[in-house]
C-alpha cells in the first residue's frame, strides 16, 4: 500500500539575509565562490513536516528484530523475525540419516530496550507450498506458520543463544535435512522467531552473520545459511509526545489507533521563490532533534539514535523519482548527520553532484524540476534493520530550533 502526498503542505518562507540563524551558516558554499563574487547566504524557514503512512521494507535486510518492548515514551512495540536457511551447492557432503542433533544459533548484536531484560524466544515452523521471497517486503509483511516447535530463555545481554530442536521436529524432517544441497533448499521452508510477550523487556537483533542451523550427524557438522530475512513490527499501544512532534522511527507500519505518530517518513517542503535566478553554490537543510521526550528513560534502558538517514525525491506516490528508463535515479540524494548539538544536518554527495539538495533547490527555483517530483522524503538506509527513533522539533518550536534551509549564492 503506497501513501498520499499530503496536499496544501503550505508553507511560511521566512527570508532572511546574512546570519540569522543560531549558528553562523556564512561557510556554506564558500568553496565554489569566485574571486569577483560576493558570497550571499539567505536561510528559508521550514513550516511544514508531514508525517507520511508507509512502512519500511525490512525484508533482504542486515538482521532479523525479536521481541517485545516497553518504551516509556513511545510505547509497546513487537518485532518478530522470519528466516530461512540453504546449504551451500559447492559442498558435495550431506548428512546422513540418523541426524543426531539440529541446533539453531542465534548471536544478537543489536538491543533496544533494557539490557538486562530476560526474553523466551520461540520457534516456529514457516508453512507454505513454494519457497519464499523477501525481496521488497514490508515490514508489516506476515507468513503462515504452524504449531510452536521450542522455546528457549536467555538473557538481551547474551552473545550466543543456541536453540535445540526437539527429537520430534527432527523425525518429521529428516528427509529434508538429508538431501543434498540443491534439494534442502528447495525443501527447507525456514522458521519464525518470537519472543513470548509476557515479557516486553528489549527488542534485540541478530545479523546475517549471526545467524546458523547446524545439523549433526555421526560427529559431523553440516551448517545452512541464513536466506531471505524478514521482520515484522507492530507498535501495540501506549506512548505520548508532546504536540508539535514529529517522530521519525525505522520500520514501522502506520497505526491511527495510538497518540504517538507513526510516521516513519516525512516530506518537507519550502518556497524559492523569493530566491535570485542565479546559479547557487551551495544548500544546506537543518532539522533540529528533541531529546528532552527521552529524559524519563529507565537506567539501563537503551534507545539507539539513527546511524544517518537519506533524503531522496519522490513523485506522489512515495516511490523514488527515476529520469530515465534504465533506472537512473533522477537527482537529489543526501545523507543525514547528527551534530553535537542535536542537529540533522544534510550532506551532499558533492556540490556539483548531479543528486544534490543544491541541485533540487536550483531546479525548484527555475520551475524545472521533473514533472514527476512531488518533494522530499526522509528515509531509512534500506539495507539496514532496527526501531531506532528521532523525535523532530516543528514548525511552532522556538526560533532558534526552526527547521530551515540555508542557501548560498553569489552576487555581483
Amino acid at each position: 500500500m503506497k501513501w498520499r502526498f499530503p496536499l496544501l503542505a503550505v508553507l511560511l518562507v521566512s527570508l532572511f539575509i546574512g546570519t540569522t540563524a543560531c549558528e553562523d551558516p556564512s561557510s556554506v558554499g564558500l568553496g565554489l565562490v569566485g574571486d569577483d563574487a560576493t558570497p550571499r547566504t539567505d536561510t528559508l524557514t521550514v513550516d511544514a513536516l508531514s508525517p507520511l503512512n508507509q512502512a519500511s521494507v525490512t525484508g533482504n535486510t542486515n538482521q532479523i528484530l525479536v521481541g517485545t518492548v516497553d518504551d516509556p515514551a513511545l510505547g509497546l512495540m513487537e518485532a518478530q523475525g522470519y528466516i530461512n536457511f540453504a546449504r551451500s551447492e559447492d559442498d558435495l557432503t550431506s548428512p546422513t540419516a540418523p541426524v543426531d542433533s539440529v541446533f539453531l544459533e542465534f548471536e544478537p548484536g543489536y538491543v533496544y530496550g533494557d539490557t538486562t531484560a530476560t526474553l523466551t524466544l520461540e520457534l516456529f515452523d514457516i508453512q507454505t507450498d513454494e519457497q519464499w521471497s523477501a525481496q521488497g517486503a514490508r515490514s508489516d509483511t506476515s507468513l503462515t506458520t504452524g504449531d510452536l516447535i521450542t522455546s528457549t530463555t536467555f538473557s538481551a545481554a547474551d552473545t550466543l543463544v543456541t536453540v535445540r530442536l526437539p527429537a520430534s521436529w527432527i523425525a518429521a524432517n529428516e528427509d529434508v535435512l538429508i538431501t543434498a544441497p540443491e534439494e534442502f533448499n528447495e525443501a527447507f521452508r525456514g522458521f519464525k522467531l518470537t519472543a513470548r510477550r509476557d515479557a516486553s523487556g528489549a527488542i534485540i537483533g541478530a545479523g546475517q552473520q549471526g545467524l546458523r542451523l547446524a545439523i549433526f550427524s555421526q560427529a559431523q557438522r553440516t551448517d545452512a545459511t541464513p536466506q531471505s530475512p524478514i521482520t515484522s513490527l507492530e507498535r501495540r499501544g501506549g506512548g505520548t509526545l508532546p504536540a508539535d512532534r514529529v517522530l521519525v522511527q525505522d520500520g514501522f507500519a502506520p497505526s491511527e489507533d495510538l497518540n504517538v505518530p507513526n510516521g516513519a517518513f516525512f516530506t518537507i517542503d519550502f518556497s524559492v521563490a523569493s530566491l535570485p535566478e542565479t546559479a547557487l553554490n551551495g544548500a544546506d537543510l537543518r532539522l533540529f532533534a528533541d531529546t528532552t521526550v527521552f529524559d524519563a528513560t529507565p537506567p539501563g534502558f537503551v534507545r539507539p539514535r539513527p546511524d544517518n538517514l537519506r533524503l531522496v525525491a519522490v513523485d506522489g506516490d512515495g516511490d523514488v523519482v527515476f529520469e530515465d528508463e534504465q533506472g537512473q535515479v533522477t537527482v537529489f540524494e543526501a545523507q543525514v548527520f547528527f551534530t553535537e548539538d542535536g542537529q540533522l544536518r544534510f550532506r551532499d554527495p558533492a556540490t556539483n553532484s548531479a543528486r544534490s539538495l543544491r541541485r533540487y533547490v536550483q531546479e525548484a527555483r527555475l520551475d524545472a524540476l521533473p514533472d514527476a517530483v512531488a518533494g522530499l522524503e526522509l528515509r531509512f538506509p534500506t539495507n539496514q534493520n532496527t526501531i531506532n527513533p528521532v523525535v523532530l522539533r516543528g514548525p511552532m518550536a522556538p526560533s532558534d530550533v526552526l527547521p530551515r534551509l540555508y542557501v548560498t549564492f553569489t552576487t555581483e
